[in-house]
């Protein structure tokens, strides 16, 4: 009996739980609406209980409904925040330990205050859920569904109300309290995030995509808005029931050193205070500079976000410490001025490359395997279990990894002549027209050991285009990046095609008929060059673009007619089908081109050139230009339908196409592809 006593006071006990028991209700009934309710207006809308499966088992998911997400992550700190609330003013700090009951009791008792009041509405949801699923048998959600929402909501609700609990200690302001709650459960990840964010500034080729995958973990916030699509695994679990135990005797640790006077204070802990002071200041330069760099690039405005950001981060710290606007003394400015320093002699091993990480390749003889995209992205996804109700895309297409010796060796060398130039392509990325006919490059090695090596950057195709042509051109290239060329024709059920700028349509059913598209095609894609894959920002419509749909149901495919595919063009036409799925001369009144500068496309967003494309006015305009040219030939309207660019960024002449229905579209024309009859 005694033991009880000390552990906990059953008098405190019973009058929080009256007094706080206004949270665990809404608490509840938010709950309630967001979970049993959701499912029975689910339902109510089909009585087909098989319904979309997808949407059943949503409303478990934080992440996917807003307002369980929100209950989710508030109340829990919510609730620490009122249970230990008497510790933020002298006068309730002085009656609360004025009763004869010891520190370590007051802070056990709210603590099992607060662990009733969460999981009891937790518990009673997870019941009704229960008698609702099984009352209007829905088989979408199975009794582990439940049990997992349960489970995962207890022990993120105690992490969250745990740290809450903990950082009350050592914070005298309960809104402080809330926001550092916040930022201590998203610090892990975010601040991770942040400083690699940074470090790719000066780190060129540092994988920051590839490095960030592991970190988004570490919060439990994080994970807590992704556990739909990665589950939590027993070892996490363990982790974090580690951190509920070790978070309840840091703060009781905390609850015992805590002076009562310091009740008001931004930080009550003397230790801490620089720690707070240079954290919230170390924050705001790195949020600021990234900011900066983002918008504007450019190393100068970088450096003017981190000043920035760190006077504001700074002088904001002191103020909420000191409780006082007259923050700017010398001894704060003195305080400045050594971090600073630090900074900048940080900054300046980073510009050294101190640790050899920007030259670093490995031997040839030592890869195995490269793996090379745009991005890291389809790396990731050959990771993830997706439940066979989601269709997923990405899924179904081959991961890039190159083991052919012959694209070894290409991607081996591309790297090293990357490297070579790492000090023009820094000047280059600095400038203001960094993202100006550039293409991202992921990297990860495969070594013979077990090791893996990253890398990414953002390269100009045109200087680089000499190393990159025998890898896009090659075979294993384009069975990773095309999926019809390792499409069985026999799974096919029929192939759309729907012409661009007109809307003639042709569908293909016939069994004979789809074989021979598919073999065509796969003929012009392997017949494709690098030129004609890449074109920096430019892009040449296709004639048409399509689906291939497939048999039981399955996935379909993407499938597209382009102006490069010889073969398949002389197929439809030996079949009488070209005029079906591509606009034809004859639908083409005249078409208009005149002159154009490169900065007057540059200065004009996308949909502003489509716009003024049926701009009377304008087109009047360019009527009375002297040299403005009218095409209206046939033979020259096809000409110019097959080498006029949607979009580019080496324009020379604009053509707008007039069709006879009264439509209008155009473009661009680039250099080296203007028809002799209109230079």
């Amino acid at each position: 009996m005694k033991f009880k006593t000390s552990f906990i006071n059953t008098g405190i006990l019973l009058n929080d739980l009256r007094r706080y028991s206004m949270v665990g209700l809404v608490y509840l009934l938010g709950l309630l609406a967001s979970i049993p309710l959701q499912l029975f207006m689910l339902y109510s809308r089909d009585v087909d209980t098989t319904f979309s499966y997808w949407n059943y088992t949503r409303v478990l998911d934080p992440s996917s409904s807003a307002f369980l997400g929100i209950l989710t992550l508030i109340i829990p700190v919510l609730t620490g925040l009122l249970l230990f609330r008497y510790l933020q003013t002298n006068k309730a700090t002085d009656m609360e330990h004025s009763l004869p009951v010891k520190r370590n009791t007051l802070y056990t008792t709210r603590v099992v205050a607060g662990i009733i009041l969460l999981c009891t509405p937790i518990i009673i949801t997870a019941l009704t859920t229960w008698g609702v699923v099984n009352g209007l048998g829905l088989e979408a959600i199975s009794n582990n569904h439940i049990f997992t929402w349960m489970s995962v909501s207890l022990l993120f609700n105690l992490i969250l109300f745990m740290t809450s609990v903990a950082i009350g200690m050592v914070t005298g302001m309960s809104w402080i309290q809330g926001i550092l709650t916040y930022i201590v459960l998203f610090l892990p990840s975010g601040l991770s995030m942040l400083v690699l964010y940074n470090l790719e500034i000066y780190v060129y080729g540092l994988a920051t995509s590839a490095y960030s995958r592991g970190i988004e973990g570490l919060s439990p916030l994080v994970r807590l808005m992704e556990q739909h699509r990665t589950p939590i695994e027993l070892n996490e679990v363990i982790i974090y029931l580690i951190l509920i135990v070790a978070l309840f005797f840091i703060g009781k640790y905390l609850y015992q050193k805590r002076h009562l006077e310091s009740a008001g204070n931004a930080i009550t802990f003397d230790i801490l205070r620089p720690i707070f002071k240079y954290g919230v200041t170390f924050s705001f330069m790195l949020v600021l500079g990234a900011y900066f760099y983002g918008v504007q690039g450019g190393l100068a405005w970088t450096y003017f976000g981190y000043v920035i950001g760190a006077l504001i981060g700074y002088f904001l710290a002191e103020i909420l410490l000191n409780r006082s606007i007259y923050v700017f003394k010398w001894k704060n400015i003195k305080g400045f001025g050594i971090y600073s320093l630090i900074i900048i002699l940080l900054i300046g091993l980073l510009n050294t490359n101190i640790i050899g990480y920007e030259t670093r390749q490995p031997d040839l003889a030592e890869v195995e395997s490269i793996y090379l995209n745009n991005s890291f992205y389809q790396l990731y996804q050959s990771d993830r279990v997706v439940p066979k109700h989601i269709i997923d895309y990405d899924m179904h297409r081959a991961v890039p990894i190159y083991t052919k010796q012959e694209n070894i060796e290409n991607i081996h060398a591309l790297h090293e002549a990357i490297i070579d130039n790492i000090d023009e392509e820094k000047e280059e990325l600095d400038s203001i027209n960094r993202y100006e006919r550039r293409k991202h490059v992921a990297l990860v090695y495969n070594l013979k050991n077990g090791n893996k090596m990253y890398r990414h950057y953002h390269i100009s195709y045109v200087k680089y285009g000499e190393l990159l042509k025998p890898i896009y051109e090659s075979r294993e290239y384009k069975e990773f990046n095309y999926e019809i060329l390792k499409l069985d024709s026999n799974r096919v059920n029929s192939i759309n095609f729907n012409a661009i700028h007109t809307n003639k349509n042709l569908q293909i059913s016939d069994q004979q008929l789809i074989k021979e598209t598919i073999s065509v095609i796969q003929k012009d894609i392997y017949e494709l060059t690098f030129e004609e894959m890449m074109r920096g920002n430019s892009r040449k419509p296709a004639w048409a673009t399509g689906s291939i749909f497939f048999n039981n149901d399955e996935h379909r495919t993407s499938i597209t007619f382009e102006k490069s595919y010889n073969n398949f063009e002389q197929w439809l036409k030996d079949n009488g089908k070209l005029e079906q799925v591509r606009i034809m001369p004859n639908e083409i009144d005249r078409i208009i081109v005149t002159g154009i500068k490169d900065q007057q496309v540059d200065d004009l967003m996308h949909w502003e050139r489509r716009a003024r494309l049926t701009d009377r006015h304008y087109i009047e305009q360019l009527l009375e230009k002297p040299d403005t040219i009218i095409v209206d030939e046939k033979d020259k309207i096809e000409i110019c339908l097959r080498a006029f660019y949607e979009r580019t960024d080496q324009p020379q002449k604009e053509v707008i196409l007039q069709l006879k229905n009264g439509d209008n579209f155009g473009g661009y024309l680039i250099e080296d592809e203007i028809p002799e009859f209109l230079r």
